[in-house]
């Protein structure tokens, strides 16, 4: 009985395309999931009964009960029985904080999400980390210089904004994406929505900032630091922007208080105002930056095996910019002014490493736990240090360069296509889908339904897009039964497909 409920569950990932915002299962609903029952500020009242359940889930938690009680009757020796289900404990606890792991990684991607989608014309999204550092290294060199090296210190940060206008459907691309597993959710909207030829489409563009330096300390001053000289750059080259939206991983020199005030001051520096700044769940960082760090990197290996050396940060940058350079990526050699004369004055949240979601306020800084979860816990800007010094970066890059946007060239995933014969339609898309024989699926988010006939357009749903993957709300046949019983379209309904094209 055990081992066939084991077989069922075959991916550890599956969960992800289970949960969502709101949901009538106990286990898929983020708003019950991640409310504080204790603290009146970080909890949420659903709007919905939790009245039904998933087979998925429920199975977990009957096999590891199961397994308990087996390892129980089984066992007659008492040491024994107590190291086994010491062990067995453990092991239920890392299963269960993996699954709550899963959850609140989806309720923050939510925020990323959102703010992606509202993105206006006069505002930007910034991706902020730290590369792991890189090892000087010679084109030739001795085994003697191969160690004890002090690593060169770089730090990427991408910015994102995007040009919203209208435009026509188009379809007659090949990189269509096939999209053929929500065929039946689609027809529904059909009824409730209607088709309309003419669709919002939001082309992103994004800009990519290298700060090299020699030897710096990675805290919380140079992140301030940074962070004002990308903010100056951009508002010297694009005027209009007048907001900015901030996401990256829990270092402490992001997460720490004195980066998030030193925010305010930046803002009223630069002219461009920082409303949130946003962290991802706890080993859930991968992102753009990540992604451009290893484009980087190849660029650099590149120019290494040319005969060249990369032993300080000027050669990183001629190295980085080399062969043309990575497109969109601007490298700067720096240094920080002042940086002997760091003042020790400390700010201080209290807790802050239980809040993930902050957003600035002309009163105060409001904190959340979990994105949109309760209405914050509201910190006055009077109990903060405001009074923080920004020092300044001298920088030097490739002279005559000009740093450019790069169009991402992604049109709406809501795109439709009005087609009045639903038997013409389907068979449409059985002969399209016959055709792609060779897809290019995407393997980086477990549940992503994406396919595609290029591989450029592959990588660029990879690299350049949002972070949004097509997925199916469930996986298990089960649900896909249920689905498919508690749904009656009408034959001559007309169908909407939804393409992603890029």
């Amino acid at each position: 009985m055990i081992e066939e409920k084991v077989t069922l569950c075959s991916n550890k990932f599956d969960y992800k395309v289970h949960v969502t915002r709101s949901s009538n299962i106990t286990d898929h609903c983020c708003i019950y999931a991640l409310s504080d029952p204790k603290k009146r500020d970080f909890s949420q009242d659903c709007d919905h009964e939790h009245d039904e359940s998933c087979i998925e889930c429920s199975n977990l938690t009957s096999t590891l009960n199961k397994t308990e009680r087996f390892l129980e009757e089984t066992e007659k020796d008492e040491e024994l029985l107590g190291r086994t289900l010491k062990k067995f404990r453990s092991y239920r606890e890392s299963i269960e904080a993996w699954k709550a792991h899963l959850l609140r990684s989806i309720n923050q991607d939510l925020c990323r999400e959102n703010l992606l989608d509202k993105l206006s014309n006069n505002e930007i999204y910034l991706n902020l980390d730290w590369a792991m550092k890189f090892l000087p290294i010679k084109s030739r060199e001795p085994q003697s210089e191969f160690f004890g090296k002090r690593g060169i210190s770089w730090h990427i940060t991408v910015v994102s904004d995007n040009n919203t206008f209208d435009t026509d459907s188009d379809v007659s691309d090949s990189s269509q994406e096939v999209n053929d597993h929500e065929m039946t959710d689609l027809l529904k909207k059909t009824k409730m929505m209607g088709v309309s030829n003419e669709t919002e489409t939001k082309n992103f563009r994004y800009k990519v900032f290298v700060h090299v330096f020699d030897q710096c300390s990675q805290d919380s001053e140079t992140i301030g630091t940074i962070l004002n000289d990308i903010l100056c750059r951009v508002k010297e080259t694009d005027p209009q922007i007048k907001s900015a939206f901030i996401r990256s991983d829990n270092v402490d020199c992001y997460h720490s208080a004195n980066t998030l005030v030193s925010a305010k001051q930046i803002s009223e520096k630069t002219g461009i105002a920082i409303r949130r700044i946003d962290f991802c769940d706890p080993q859930d960082d991968k992102g753009p930056c990540d992604r451009y760090a290893a484009v980087i990197k190849s660029n650099i290996r590149r120019y290494l095996n040319e005969n060249h050396n990369i032993t300080s940060a000027s050669e990183f940058v001629e190295a980085c910019h080399s062969h043309k350079g990575v497109k969109g990526v601007l490298a700067l050699g720096c240094q920080i002014a002042n940086n002997a004369q760091k003042k020790d004055i400390k700010c201080k949240i209290k807790q802050i490493t239980d809040y993930f979601n902050f957003e600035y306020l002309i009163n105060g800084l409001l904190v959340h736990r979990s994105w949109n979860v309760g209405s914050g816990l509201l910190i006055p800007w009077l109990q903060l240090n405001c009074n923080r010094s920004i020092f300044n970066l001298i920088s030097r890059g490739i002279e005559g360069f000009v740093h450019e946007w790069v169009q991402t060239n992604e049109h709406s995933a809501n795109q439709n296509v009005d087609v009045d014969d639903c038997v013409e339609q389907e068979e449409m898309l059985s002969t399209k889908i016959s055709e792609l024989n060779n897809l290019y699926e995407c393997n980086v988010e477990s549940g992503c339904t994406a396919a595609f006939v290029k591989f450029g357009n592959l990588i660029n749903h990879i690299l350049v897009s949002v972070g949004v993957h097509n997925q199916n709300s469930c996986t298990s046949a089960s649900h896909r039964l249920i689905r498919i019983n508690h749904a009656h379209p009408h034959p001559h309904t007309n169908l909407i497909l939804k393409y992603c094209i890029f």
